[in-house]
């Protein structure tokens, strides 16, 4: 079965943009001579360096969502910052896993993915299922339909976890209700396979999560 690796949805393409007019006072304003006005005073043009500096400040004072996007971009070499999109980064998968960690343990769903998935195939970590498990399953607990889809296989493939196909159909379905197509493909040849008692369980732990329920 294939695995996704990442998905993050708040990476967009480079754009160019303009820093805000600063406009002072409102009203009415007396009129001024231009040879008594002040120099015009010129806001620094801030360059990608200095917003990749801000990112890391906002990061750094416990900003879970900035955390997840330096471990992508240190991950990837590239990503968005929030202002603009960071290319030629040097790759360092220890600080994507640092980073990850910080804002998984705050309950960021793509983080907890990520780092679930960094365990899963072992980069820049030593490969751990088990861990990989945990961090997937708070993911999935989440909505996040990669992160439901690659717990149904570890379930079906007993990666981390015991084998239980009842709950790999579960995970499996609930990730092909949000249009995962690979969660389909997967939940279908499960199902083939499992007893009519099988797959009552699995159903019933599926409409169980819908309702609330940790599964």
């Amino acid at each position: 079965m294939n695995i996704i690796l990442t998905r993050v949805s708040s990476a967009v393409p480079s754009f160019a943009f303009l820093l805000p007019l600063i406009l002072g006072g409102c009203g009415e304003r007396a009129a001024v001579n231009p040879a008594d006005a002040a120099p015009a005073v010129h806001e620094k043009e801030l360059t990608s360096e200095d917003y990749f500096a801000q990112l890391h400040k906002e990061a750094e004072t416990g900003n879970a969502e900035a955390q997840f996007k330096l471990g992508w971009i240190y991950m990837h070499g590239e990503g968005y910052t929030g202002v603009i999109f960071m290319r030629d980064v040097p790759k360092d998968t220890d600080k994507a896993h640092e980073w990850y960690q910080k804002a998984a343990a705050q309950g960021n769903a793509e983080a907890q993915y990520n780092l679930g998935m960094l365990y899963r195939l072992g980069l820049g970590v030593k490969a751990d299922a088990k861990n990989a498990f945990v961090w997937l399953q708070k993911a999935a607990a989440q909505g996040n339909d990669i992160a439901q889809y690659n717990l149904g296989v570890m379930y079906a493939e007993g990666a981390g976890v015991k084998r239980n196909l009842s709950r790999a159909c579960a995970w499996l379905a609930l990730a092909a209700a949000q249009g995962n197509e690979k969660a389909k493909k997967n939940y279908l040849e499960i199902d083939a396979k499992l007893t009519e008692e099988q797959r009552a369980e699995g159903q019933q732990l599926a409409a169980s999560w819908k309702k609330g329920n940790i599964i």
